[in-house]
């Protein structure tokens, strides 16, 4: 399990997860944030994660499941936010 609170603007800290089905929660307050996580390519970059061909936000409290196929590396990201304190786990 990974988890923290984003107090400011920016990209958290790699997490690791292995493969399977993951569950995020994300909620606290938001400032008018959107936050988002982000999976690191093979070629070492960062980018969103897509559903439907659109990054997959979130701009209040809420859970969502991804499953991912093997072992990954994440970070959060939080942009546009005043004064947060949002709360987020994976597991």
């Amino acid at each position: 399990m990974a988890n923290g609170t984003l107090t400011v603007d920016g990209t958290g800290s790699v997490f690791s997860v292995g493969a399977g089905k993951r569950h995020l929660r994300v909620h606290g307050t938001w400032g008018g944030g959107t936050f988002k996580l982000q999976i690191q390519q093979n070629d070492a970059t960062w980018s969103d994660i897509f559903s439907d061909g659109s990054a997959i936000t979130y701009t209040a409290n809420d859970e969502d499941i991804y499953e991912f196929v093997g072992p990954v590396n994440l970070r959060t990201d939080l942009s546009g936010s005043t004064t947060p304190s949002l709360y987020w786990e994976v597991r």
